[in-house]
């Protein structure tokens, strides 16, 4: 598997938490922004520390880097100067070759992105928590997919999901460096 691959679906999944940290949090000191000034309701707080690095992020990006086989490209949609701020304030930008940001992830900008990486959809693997946005396309020009489920998705990222013999799902972000390290040790 390409390293490109995996880090455009890694960063489309933190992005998007990264975004609900921000909209959540982008008037708040840190003790707030965890707190939710103690005015705020439990699941909003909560919601709010969804954008921040989830368990286990930091450290799986560090282990995919270490193991030296991929790069590593965050793909993500959305305001070019608001996707950059969340990618800056989220401290994962080291971890990535590159940062990408798109108005729409379809097949045509995956596609796009792989002429520009000179990688093929067989190399290409995408993981992220958008069935829709992140696995779908990617599964559909011929690449690899890695999803994360997760309980709170947009509306517009609903879809129905499908399996493939491309696709695996994990059911957090720290099965990741495991399954992508280890298989070539082998």
């Amino acid at each position: 598997m390409n390293a490109y691959v995996i880090l455009i679906t890694v960063c489309a999944y933190l992005l998007f938490m990264f975004a609900i940290a921000w909209v959540a949090g982008s008037k708040s000191d840190n003790s707030a922004f965890f707190n939710g000034s103690r005015k705020s309701k439990w699941y909003i707080a909560a919601l709010a520390m969804i954008g921040a690095p989830m368990s286990g992020v930091t450290e799986t990006l560090r282990r995919i880097r270490a193991c030296g086989r991929y790069r590593m490209v965050l793909l993500t949609k959305g305001d070019l100067l608001d996707q950059e701020h969340k990618v800056l304030r989220s401290g994962l930008e080291p971890f990535f070759d590159r940062v990408v940001v798109v108005s729409n992830k379809s097949k045509r900008e995956y596609s796009r992105l792989m002429k520009e990486l000179d990688v093929s959809a067989e190399q290409f693997l995408a993981v992220g928590n958008s069935f829709k946005s992140d696995i779908q396309p990617v599964l559909e020009l011929g690449g690899w997919g890695i999803h994360i489920p997760f309980h709170v998705l947009w509306e517009l990222e609903k879809t129905e999901e499908f399996d493939h013999e491309r696709l695996l799902r994990v059911t957090c972000f720290e099965e990741i460096a495991p399954i992508l390290c280890q298989s070539y040790r082998e």
